[in-house]
């Protein structure tokens, strides 16, 4: 049976760690994109559109007569 030595062995980890980083990264992403829908559709239910400045501000000009 062949042991590693402790470089390898440290290398071996180190990868294993970052491959699983980058799976639980992928989870994240996934759950993060449809509760951040359902939030989304909850805070406009509740509290309408969300306020958009640059329509603000070009509404502002318009109304004092520039162009943005």
């Amino acid at each position: 049976m062949q042991y590693l030595s402790h470089g390898q062995y440290l290398a071996g980890c180190g990868a294993a760690a970052m491959a699983a980083a980058v799976f639980l990264a992928a989870v994240c992403l996934i759950v993060f994109s449809f509760t951040g829908r359902r939030l989304k559709k909850k805070l406009e239910k509740e509290y309408g559109p969300p306020f958009d400045s640059k329509k603000a501000k070009g509404a502002a000009a318009k109304k004092a007569g520039k162009t943005l």
